[in-house]
């Protein structure tokens, strides 16, 4: 569950040091509103590997309203995630927070 907009900010500032692949981040969250924020940047790993993010988030209801995330390395972008439906697809048809995105790294 994403957690209130303190907590949020809170977790995305600290995220190299609660996981220590990370080399630097580069990640921002502006608020929009005094109920929703957008988080944008890039957080950097090991072997040129870079996480560049996008997230709107409604806080009143707790849900992601917008994202994209890539994953690459140097240049070449390895996988992406975005919010366009994926029918075809169930794995993808719900979105994927930064908070779960570290295990693909």
């Amino acid at each position: 569950m994403i957690p209130d907009l303190p907590e949020y900010e809170k977790y995305v500032y600290s995220l190299p040091e609660t996981h220590p692949s990370i080399i630097s981040s580069h990640l921002i969250v502006k608020r929009t509103s005094a109920h929703s924020a957008q988080t944008v940047g890039i957080i950097y790993f090991n072997k040129d590997i870079t996480l560049h993010v996008l997230e709107t988030i409604d806080f009143i209801d707790h849900e992601i309203i917008d994202y994209s995330y890539e994953i690459r390395q140097g240049f070449e972008k390895l996988y992406w995630y975005d919010c366009w439906p994926h029918a075809d697809d169930p794995e993808w048809a719900s979105p994927i927070h930064i908070i779960n995105i570290f295990h693909l790294i």
